[in-house]
């Protein structure tokens, strides 16, 4: 897999203490190339998929970070949506109630529309991952995302979706396989070369669009 982007060592923070309009210029080019190399454009709407080996090694944040940079470049709304609804982030990082958002959207309860609402930066706005208020559990499916990418697709330039790890996707190895692009971020210093190529395999078996990869938290950066 091509590497990407390195995001920069301190992005694990950079969504809650940057204000909106800072993005590093990683983030920038990393949209720019994605842009160049997935063929985006206004009349072509795509959907990403972020995603990562293991839990924290910062999906949550560069998933952000490309939405935030996607918009200020946008020539159509972007939106995040908080796919990890096991272990949602979203909301927090972007200082945001979630009390309606994509859990009750594949539940059926709601609406896409119902519950997107502006992030508090031009072209940009969010899906949260939505409260468990009774215990009942999504039931997936592929021709209903497909239904609601379809749908999303007609409002938005770019969806970005924010992805529970791969190792932990069970009933979303579809949604994988029906983005448009899936982007691997991995924590630099901590995972290994062989458990990288292991979940690279597992999301190609899903039939995901493997783009590349996005090295997160180097200590050391290199330039292009």
């Amino acid at each position: 897999m091509a590497t990407l982007a390195e995001a920069p060592s301190s992005s694990r923070q950079g969504v809650r203490r940057q204000s909106f309009g800072l993005v590093s210029e990683q983030y920038v080019s990393l949209v720019r190339r994605l842009k160049i190399n997935g063929g985006w454009s206004a009349a072509v709407p795509r959907a990403l998929g972020v995603t990562s080996c293991t839990r924290r090694e910062g999906v949550s944040t560069v998933a952000a970070n490309i939405a935030i940079a996607a918009a200020k470049d946008a020539t159509g709304p972007i939106l995040l949506v908080d796919a990890n609804l096991q272990n949602p982030s979203v909301a927090r990082n972007f200082r945001v109630k979630s009390d309606v958002g994509f859990r009750q959207v594949l539940l059926g309860d709601i609406s896409p529309s119902e519950c997107v609402r502006h992030a508090g930066l031009d072209h940009l706005s969010l899906m949260l991952s939505g409260p468990i208020l009774d215990g009942r559990q999504p039931i997936y499916s592929s021709s209903f995302t497909a239904k609601l990418l379809s749908s999303l697709k007609k409002e938005f330039h770019l969806i970005v979706f924010d992805l529970p790890p791969a190792s932990e996707i069970t009933s979303f190895h579809f949604l994988t396989g029906q983005v448009d692009g899936v982007l691997l971020v991995i924590e630099a210093e901590r995972i290994r070369r062989y458990a990288a190529r292991q979940v690279a395999q597992q999301l190609a078996r899903s039939e995901a669009n493997m783009l590349g990869v996005v090295f997160n938290k180097q200590r050391h950066q290199t330039t292009a």
